[in-house]
Formats: C-alpha cells, sequence, structure tokens
C-alpha cells in the first residue's frame, strides 16, 4: 500500500512538471498611481487645465509620507514665468516668483472624494508681472527654497496687472 501510494505521488508531481513547466509564474500589479491636473483662472476666467509631471523627489515625498508620518504636507503652490518645461528632475521649480502677490502660497484642500483632493489658492497681483507660465506644488512654505518640489505643470502664458486674480486649482487623485 505505501508502495502504491508513493508510486501515485510519484506520478503526480511528474504530471504536474510536465503540464506546468515551461509556464511562466502568476503574477499582479497594484499600485499607486498619480493623476492630476492643474486648472488656471484670470479674474475667474478659466485659461486651461492640463495634466503634470510628478517629480523625482515627489515620488520620494510619497514614500516618505507613507512611512514617516512627522513629515510636512503637500500644501504650497509656487509660481514661475520660466520657458523651461517641467522635468522630473527638478527639484525647485526655476526662476519662481517671489514679488508682486505671487509668492509662495498655502492653499486650500477639499477632499473630493476617496483618494482625491483639490488644493487651491487665489494670488492677487499687486503690480504687473509677464509671462506666469509654471505652477508647482510643494511642501515647504519659503519661497524659493529647493528640495521639496512635489509636482509641477506648464500652462497657457498669462500676463497680470496690479489686482488682477490668478487661481490655481490642483485636482489630484491617488488610485
Amino acid at each position: 500500500m505505501k508502495k502504491e501510494l508513493l508510486v501515485f505521488s510519484l506520478i503526480g508531481v511528474l504530471l504536474s512538471v510536465v503540464l506546468l513547466g515551461g509556464q511562466e509564474p502568476v503574477t499582479t500589479k497594484q499600485g499607486i498611481d498619480y493623476k492630476a491636473t492643474v486648472c488656471v483662472y484670470l479674474n475667474g476666467q478659466l485659461i486651461e487645465c492640463k495634466s503634470n509631471l510628478i517629480t523625482n523627489i515627489g515620488k520620494e515625498f510619497v514614500e516618505d509620507q507613507l512611512t514617516n508620518p512627522s513629515t510636512n504636507s503637500i500644501k504650497y503652490i509656487s509660481l514661475s514665468s520660466s520657458t523651461s518645461d517641467p522635468s522630473a528632475s527638478w527639484t525647485i521649480l526655476p526662476d519662481e516668483i517671489t514679488t508682486n502677490g505671487l509668492e509662495r502660497a498655502e492653499c486650500s484642500i477639499t477632499d473630493i472624494g476617496y483618494g482625491q483632493w483639490s488644493c487651491e489658492h487665489t494670488f492677487t497681483a499687486t503690480g504687473s508681472v509677464s509671462g506666469v507660465r509654471l505652477a508647482g506644488l510643494n511642501w515647504n512654505s519659503t519661497s524659493n527654497s529647493d528640495n521639496n518640489l512635489f509636482a509641477a505643470s506648464s500652462f497657457t502664458t498669462v500676463n497680470l496687472e496690479a489686482n488682477d486674480q490668478l487661481l490655481i486649482r490642483w485636482n489630484i487623485t491617488i488610485s
């Protein structure tokens, strides 16, 4: 009886090897995707909404947020008139605007669903500013500070005069 059981077990193993041999193991992928749009309004009129990219240090920040609760929140918006296109290697928004009411500002955060929130701020120009075309999302409140740029986006260039209002709204989805 023991001999027959051993033979059947060996046959079962051999059949498994023959039938399943050469097949790739089954794997599943589950991860976090980052999707966000930046909407720009000049004096209440929509200029455009556009997707953006997350920087490499922004990805590291997400990792830190998930593993270290003492890190800062992503809640500051910066602006720039640089002609550069956003790059994942950026750690700071180039040529960040630090005057005329357009300096880095804390946004209002609104929960808009599971894994979704918006971060918006209305800037009011206190003087003339030309060529504003980049927005950054940061985790440090200090204007022109480095190593805290989570995400960046370009948008249609806008020129502002005193008292013009520029609303920047980030809509973020983690899925």
